[in-house]
């Protein structure tokens, strides 16, 4: 056989090698990272953690990582090397077919460490329980750090080094996949099923994992002054695996409005607020939301009533028993807005948040509601005052005594004259 033909043969048998086996490995990583990859083909015998090992240059480098079928398709976790370098995968002796015929090969892929820090990491990279979710956050800050996750909404402090946690799930009457929100990652986890599983009880938190996309609360229920324009503000997570498309409301336009209001899509463990306000509302009003994708749909209810008491306005945010867990309100800045300082006022009505009364529109400086009646009462007492002294000077000299008298005797002489 010539050279060519020998490397056209090299390069048929590397496509067939990569055509049987794929993974979603990176190009690039951050040192440290919990890396996470998805392994499909047609794999025939059972991969182990021992199959999988991280070269550079042809030197072996020790990970901690584990690998295990998740269904038809397996995943492997490992903590990234440290160090910036050029490193491949190695996935040894996977029993599979070429051109039909069973064989036994080596799957190598390539990938970088770059040298943007990563913040923390995760491990393990993934969850095969009944019951308890255990795991630890490796924190690289050198100050406390906050991270959500989905498991029912907590949110997790970090401290500087290891962090460990521990959940207690609901119980599952079938085995699933789901797929656990810690921080930047989505780790999935296989939960083993029990049939005679009753809902655990006790002082442990039951943990809800949310499998699907959820509007955060589920349900406004709101008094609200009749003289203000109500408006709201609700969050939709997508604590998911998988990126949802084309995602867009229902609603009863003719009462109300959504911004943005446009379709949109939300990516893997994404969040996202959205304003309802309301149009010509001159009654109270009960009405429901739709988020629609994929054919499902998600619901949000709002009960609205209306009140000419200023002091009995207030709204309330609750979730229902089917998508249960802690409801939060907004932060500001997450509204893309801001609280108005002392002495300043918004130009539309204010949105609830953590924050206060969160302004999304324009902060106007407060109108001055200074009085200029201290220039009446001036005026008066200037008037006043000029009264009295004249009243004081004329008590002073008094009137001309005799005058009438006076004028009489005047008068007689000239009558003797004429």
């Amino acid at each position: 056989m010539n050279k060519r033909a020998l490397c056209f043969a090299l390069v048929l048998f590397g496509l067939s090698f990569a055509s049987a086996i794929s993974t979603d490995l990176r190009e690039g990583y951050s040192p440290s990272e919990t890396i996470l990859v998805r392994i499909w083909g047609n794999i025939l015998e059972p991969l182990t953690a021992n199959n999988f090992v991280i070269k550079k240059l042809n030197v072996e480098i020790p990970v901690e990582h584990d690998l295990k079928r998740f269904g038809e398709d397996y995943y492997l976790w490992f903590i990234a090397p440290a160090e910036g370098e050029n490193y491949t995968m190695h996935i040894n002796n996977i029993a599979t077919t070429i051109s039909g015929v069973q064989k036994e090969i080596n799957f190598a892929q390539n990938f970088s460490v770059e040298k943007n820090a990563t913040s923390y990491n995760v491990n393990p990279g993934f969850f095969i329980t009944s019951g308890n979710i255990e795991f630890e956050v490796f924190s690289f800050a050198d100050e406390k750090t906050r991270i959500n996750t989905n498991l029912a909404g907590a949110e997790l402090e970090l401290s500087p080094g290891t962090n460990k946690f521990k959940f207690n799930l609901e119980a599952e009457r079938e085995d699933r996949i789901s797929y656990i929100s810690i921080g930047d990652y989505s780790l999935p986890a296989y939960i083993y099923g029990d049939k005679n599983a009753l809902p655990s009880a006790g002082e442990n938190k039951t943990i809800i994992i949310y499998d699907e996309p959820r509007i955060i609360p589920s349900k406004i229920s709101s008094i609200w002054y009749r003289k203000e324009r109500p408006m709201f503000s609700f969050e939709v997570a997508n604590p998911t695996n998988r990126r949802i498309e084309n995602a867009y409301f229902e609603y009863d336009d003719r009462h109300l409005s959504i911004t943005p209001e446009e379709k949109t899509s939300f990516g893997r463990n994404e969040s996202r607020f959205f304003n309802v306000s309301f149009i010509s509302i001159n009654e109270s009003l009960y009405t429901t939301v739709n988020l629609l994708y994929e054919g499902k749909r998600i619901p949000l209810d709002i009960e609205l009533n209306l009140t000419e008491d200023a002091a009995m306005a207030g709204t309330k945010y609750s979730e229902n028993s089917s998508n249960s867990g802690a409801a939060r309100l907004p932060k500001c800045w997450e509204l893309l807005g801001k609280v108005c300082e002392r002495g300043y006022e918004c130009s539309s009505p204010t949105v609830p948040s953590t924050d206060g009364a969160c302004c999304t529109q324009l902060c106007k400086q407060k109108q001055s509601t200074t009085s200029y009646a201290w220039i009446g009462y001036l005026i008066a007492a200037a008037v006043i005052g000029i009264g009295i002294y004249l009243w004081y000077r004329y008590k002073k000299t008094g009137p001309e005594k005799g005058i009438f008298e006076r004028k009489i005797k005047e008068a007689e002489p000239k009558r003797e004259i004429a």
